[in-house]
């Protein structure tokens, strides 16, 4: 029997740490958890390369305009966080997080 194959997705699911997923859909991603920082880093590594501590409940990026993920665009945009949390929600379902 022959295998179908699959095409390549632009969306994935990734497990950051327990209980802390992420999710990118071309040029989006959003961070289900409040930082998706594995360990922790310097204060002095936040001033220095301006990220600011972020108080919301999850984290929302455009990637075509931030690479470094420095805007927060959770609370502007809660239509995408809906879509996101949606299709994350679909993934983990399936299992196929990594």
């Amino acid at each position: 029997m022959e295998r179908k194959r699959c095409e390549p997705s632009a969306q994935y699911g990734s497990h950051a740490n327990v209980n802390a997923y992420a999710v990118r859909q071309d040029n989006w991603v959003l961070i289900a958890n409040k930082t998706g920082a594995h360990s922790a880093v310097p204060a002095r590594f936040d001033e220095q390369y301006g990220y600011v501590k972020n108080e919301l409940p999850g984290e929302l990026y455009d990637l075509s305009k931030d690479l470094a993920q420095k805007k927060n665009l959770y609370a502007d945009n809660p239509g995408k966080v809906s879509e996101l949390t949606a299709l994350l929600g679909k993934i983990r379902c399936k299992g196929q997080v990594r």
